[in-house]
């Protein structure tokens, strides 16, 4: 409210220093007051405003304005409602945003007028389309990537995950997880694990990176996944959970112990096949001179045993050999091998 005490020059001191492009209307709508920002952001002159009027100014500004559909009274509703507050936005042909923001001009408890502020918030809005845009690829990329991401809370509860995660879990949707921990999903013992991992992360502040996790499933499966966690920092910086991605490798040691298997045992027996015997041997041999005890190693030949496939066939050959195997385990000590050499 301005009091009938200010006189026009005042007033006129008080809007040039307004940081907004202002223009003060009077009730028949024609421009008043205006300020010399009002002037640049639409490329008036004082001339110009001084003798246009309402309509002549709103022809001059409309024209600037990216809106073909927008009608001259649709756009002065816009403009000059005061009951519309600050969220009415306008493009200009320039590529520029503009913010309307209007009062009415209030002196001595009465009605005189309309302020409109006209607000530059080009460079605003583009950070802010920028930040959705970027904001639009992470969660493109997290919704699609075939690795597991998640979002936790200081007491490790699910805020979220993504559709693989999901999946893995079981569950119709991500939103299901919410409020979820892994103790929903895994056993007793992994759950505690990670989440004595997860407190770790959130005290030190210091993440894990490609980290090896065996983990457990609440109905006794086993699967493997490489794992980085970080701690979750709030707007203000301050730790508020944990975040992750996860790689599922489970196929990949299931095959990697599939070779390691092919490529130490005896296919046929399951016995140490003569590679593996080799290692052990050389492990017990350095037991043994370091702690001064007897080794020995005993070599096994079965007498006749081509007859037994010549007459008998090799199945039962197969047979005899599997059956040598798990006797001789069955006769000695844990600690001692059985190997198989030939086949």
């Amino acid at each position: 409210m301005i009091s009938k005490n200010i006189n026009f020059k005042d007033c006129a001191a008080l809007i040039e220093s307004n940081p907004d492009g202002v223009i003060v209307l009077d009730m028949e709508g024609q421009p008043w007051i205006w300020n010399q920002r009002y002037l640049a952001i639409w490329g008036l002159t004082d001339e110009q405003v001084s003798r246009f009027t309402l309509d002549e100014l709103t022809d001059t500004v409309l024209a600037q304005i990216d809106e073909p559909e927008l009608s001259k009274d649709r756009f002065l509703v816009r403009v000059l409602d005061a009951h519309l507050g600050e969220k009415v936005h306008f493009r200009t042909r320039g590529g520029r945003w503009l913010r309307r923001r209007a009062h009415d001009f209030i002196v001595d408890d009465r009605k005189q007028g309309v302020v409109v502020h006209w607000n530059d918030v080009t460079e605003t809005y583009e950070l802010r389309r920028e930040a959705a845009y970027e904001h639009d690829l992470l969660l493109a990329l997290i919704d699609n990537i075939p690795d597991q991401v998640y979002f936790k809370d200081h007491q490790s509860r699910f805020i979220r995950i993504n559709p693989s995660l999901a999946r893995r879990y079981g569950l119709n949707n991500p939103e299901e997880a919410i409020g979820k921990s892994d103790a929903d999903f895994y056993s007793v013992e992994h759950a505690a694990q990670t989440a004595a991992e997860e407190r770790r992360i959130m005290e030190t502040a210091q993440g894990v990176y490609s980290q090896l996790h065996h983990e457990k499933w609440g109905d006794g499966r086993e699967s493997w996944n490489l794992s980085t966690k970080l701690p979750l920092r709030g707007p203000q910086g301050d730790i508020i959970g944990t975040f992750g991605i996860s790689h599922d490798i489970t196929e990949h040691k299931q095959r990697e112990s599939i070779i390691w298997q092919q490529a130490n045992f005896d296919a046929l027996t399951g016995l140490p096949n003569r590679r593996h015997l080799r290692a052990r041997w050389e492990q017990a041999k350095v037991h043994a001179e370091r702690s001064k005890s007897m080794l020995a190693l005993m070599l096994l030949d079965l007498d006749h045993f081509k007859e037994v496939n010549d007459t008998l066939g090799h199945a039962y050959g197969d047979e005899l050999v599997k059956e040598l195997g798990r006797r001789l385990q069955h006769a000695l000590r844990g600690s001692d091998v059985v190997a198989r050499l030939g086949g």
